[in-house]
């Protein structure tokens, strides 16, 4: 197979996932490296003698380190827990813990692998999904917290991630149900009374919960550890593990949150862990579901956003569970995607909608007393009411702009800055006028 190298190699739109083709180039040049062609050999299997166990599928998962162990046990929970590698659980979990690379009790491991590598899609998908949850995503945060842009310095997200303007469209839609607008108001702060404490930034990051004091631990980090918001950090740290919405010594807090809003470290920390924490884990389920439309991965981002993605009975997985358990036969559509929901053939659009009929519910009717708080979930039934309407005008991918509801009910079109894209494009034509014998994708 040839490759075909694009030098320059083209700017990302936003942040720093690598995406399409550039992604397909990445990881190919890697399994160049891996395997010493550019194929993904989810069925390789061998003992290297190199103390790590069976080396294994397309990242070289190994059975005496935990990424083997972890690749079957996301294989037990697609295929239901009860599949070719479950006799041998108790031995890989064993290995995995003490780091052994002991085979017996495993002698068939990699007979089972190269079978199940060949032609099994849920395999394929636990080790896509392991490789890029423990190898590609975190590299891809070390890549957006350099700053870096171009696709040879960076690395990738999730197979299914939001890229590009997809992305920057979801983004901003988010930013209208939030804050009003399509802005990213890192400078946000305020006090809503939803027993969470203060809730600040571009992902509503809260004082009560968790995520407000992982952003300013990474803004310390990007500091160097003293900044303005130093003096706070006991008493952050204390709100943020009992989930407590006090906001007694916090009173500087808005107030410091707001005079960084145009510090660069502070806005690539709101932002890191914007994604850390929604983004990429809500594109990991839409990977699993197996959705291909922008308009359904930007409802997994907003979902997981404001409900959680995981942690109690309102969070994403739970409404995602719950719709699941909804779909009882074939459900067609004009969509041009079909899903596989519990053996039935399930057009994505008709799933979105029941998707969106739970979720309406679960924000009217919260299972979680705390998440009912003041009435302001049952009050956000607005994001549904966009979506619903996007469906309505057929606004399934998002190249340029996609139109919604704003948080009044008029109809507002959303679109990205093609600024950047342009600008690819230009370089990528003078390179090739430069650089003659370098074929451009």
């Amino acid at each position: 197979m040839s490759l075909f190298i694009a030098i320059p190699l083209l700017i990302s739109v936003t942040n720093a996932a690598l995406c399409g083709c550039a992604k397909d180039i990445a990881l190919k040049i890697t399994n160049i490296y891996e395997n010493g062609d550019t194929d993904f050999h989810y069925d390789y299997c061998e003992n290297l003698g190199d103390g790590r166990g069976f080396t294994a599928g397309i990242a070289g998962f190994c059975s005496g380190t935990g990424d083997g162990w972890d690749v079957i046990q996301e294989y037990h929970r697609l295929t239901g827990g009860n599949d070719d590698f479950s006799s041998m659980d108790s031995n890989l979990q064993k290995y995995a813990d003490s780091s052994s690379d002991s085979t017996s009790g495993i002698e068939n491991y990699c007979k089972v692998w190269e079978n199940l590598g060949k032609n099994d899609a849920n395999f394929r998908k636990a080790q896509d999904t392991i490789r890029d949850k423990l190898y590609v995503a975190p590299a891809a945060d070390y890549a957006n917290q350099l700053g870096l842009k171009f696709s040879i310095t960076q690395a990738s997200s999730v197979q299914a991630a939001l890229c590009g303007c997809a992305k920057e469209i979801s983004l901003k839609v988010t930013n209208i149900y939030e804050n009003g607008d399509t802005e990213f108001h890192y400078e946000y702060c305020e006090y809503l009374n939803d027993g969470r404490g203060y809730t600040a930034g571009v992902g509503g990051f809260c004082t009560g919960t968790s995520d407000a004091w992982k952003v300013i631990k990474l803004y310390h980090q990007l500091t160097g550890g003293s900044d303005a918001f130093s003096p706070m950090d006991a008493t952050l740290e204390k709100y943020s593990q009992s989930e407590n919405d006090n906001t007694a010594g916090l009173e500087d807090y808005c107030k410091v949150w707001a005079s960084l809003a145009n510090d660069d470290k502070f806005r690539k920390a709101q932002d890191t862990i914007r994604d850390n924490l929604y983004l990429t884990p809500s594109q990991e389920y839409a990977e699993q579901l197996g959705l291909q439309l922008s308009i359904s991965k930007g409802q997994m981002y907003d979902a997981g956003l404001e409900h959680g993605v995981t942690g109690d009975r309102d969070t994403l997985d739970m409404l995602i569970q719950e719709t699941n358990e909804s779909i009882t036969g074939d459900m067609t559509g004009d969509s041009g995607s079909t899903l596989t929901i519990n053996g039935y053939k399930v057009d994505e659009i008709a799933w979105l909608t029941e998707f969106l009929k739970v979720r309406a519910n679960d924000l009217k009717n919260p299972k979680e007393s705390y998440n009912g708080a003041e009435g302001y979930w049952a009050q956000s039934v607005y994001r549904i009411e966009s979506y619903q309407y996007a469906i309505e005008q057929k606004q399934y991918k998002w190249t340029s702009s996609a139109k919604f509801l704003d948080n009044d009910g008029s109809p507002v079109t959303v679109s990205c800055d093609t600024s950047l894209k342009k600008r690819a494009r230009r370089m990528a034509r003078r390179s090739t006028f430069a650089h003659p014998n370098v074929s451009v994708i």
